[in-house]
């Protein structure tokens, strides 16, 4: 049985943070598609992705992280909610979609927190299949008002990738499509997954094929203009929520191991559309209207720079220190 308390949040700071007020809010009653569309739209464009702190170009401070047990990121709400809201930095999948699912909850909406594995891109056509990631991103299952019915969502505001849904999505395996006037595109598609033995490890991996048969689980395809290919970002289950233990584990993972990309490098996107701008290491890239529109390679000594006039992003002052 689920029993439901909600961390108290500042509401109106946040609401500040993502460019809304009350007022915006009380146009569109709750728990409607409107005002999720509306909440998820404003969030997405307002807090970038960003692995500032474990890929080491800024200090965690303790604000931010229990530095003393050596944590880089936090799940602690208040630390995410200093970080993201208060001092106006990013986050990845924890971060961002646990504020998000906080912020819906406080505004009266149902919400289940699952983790998905993470589509590994690959172009060999020899290769029938795309190997899949552990359980390491974030997703939330939304359940809001549409036409007088209630509706399941998938909300995600915090994957680092084009992949990203602009928009919550209803779980659905026929009726979830979403064209941008760009010509980009969304669609949720259910899928089956394959379990592989091998002789080196005693786990096995899953996998989803490049032609898949429809099955348990809801995977994200995406094309980034009118003439391209759709291809899958990420892969999920509905069959059981994720809880904060399971979370802990990844989130450590992925924010301390030298084996992550997250840690490998800089990853920082940031969506205010029709522009996206990332940075992938050294790359920085700007798309209009899912057209990249510039593309250059950013020396260290301007990479302070550029995060702050191109992401919004400034280093936290370790007030503690």
């Amino acid at each position: 049985m689920l029993s439901e308390q909600v961390p108290a949040i500042d509401l109106d700071a946040y609401l500040r943070r993502i460019g809304l007020t009350r007022e915006a809010l009380s146009a569109h009653a709750a728990p409607s598609i409107d005002l999720l569309r509306l909440v998820v739209a404003n969030h997405s464009e307002s807090i970038p992705f960003e692995n500032l702190a474990g890929c080491g170009v800024y200090t965690p401070v303790p604000a931010h992280a229990n530095m003393a047990v050596g944590e880089v990121v936090s799940l602690d709400i208040t630390k995410i909610f200093q970080k993201l809201v208060i001092d106006c930095r990013g986050g990845y999948c924890f971060e961002q979609n646990g504020l998000l699912s906080v912020v819906l909850r406080t505004l009266g909406f149902a919400v289940a927190t699952h983790s998905a594995r993470v589509v590994i891109a690959n172009s060999d056509s020899a290769q029938a299949y795309y190997d899949l990631s552990a359980t390491s991103h974030a997703v939330l299952l939304v359940d809001a008002v549409e036409h007088y019915a209630m509706h399941k969502y998938l909300c995600d505001v915090g994957f680092g990738g084009r992949g990203q849904p602009p928009c919550p999505m209803r779980l659905s395996s026929t009726d979830a499509r979403v064209e941008l006037l760009s010509g980009e595109a969304y669609e949720l598609k259910s899928v089956a997954l394959d379990h592989h033995w091998t002789a080196t490890n005693f786990s096995g991996s899953v996998t989803l094929a490049k032609e898949p048969s429809a099955g348990d689980f809801f995977a994200v395809y995406y094309r980034t203009g009118k003439e391209k290919a759709m291809f899958p970002s990420y892969v999920f289950s509905t069959a059981s929520p994720t809880v904060q233990p399971d979370y802990a584990m990844a989130n450590w993972f992925m924010s301390t191991s030298r084996a992550t990309l997250l840690t490998a490098q800089p990853l920082i996107v940031r969506r205010q559309r029709p522009t996206l701008r990332t940075l992938i290491g050294t790359q920085y890239s700007r798309y209009e209207n899912g057209e990249l529109a510039e593309s250059r390679t950013v020396d260290a000594q301007d990479l302070v720079a550029l995060l702050e006039t191109e992401f919004g992003l400034f280093a936290t002052a370790n007030t503690d220190a």
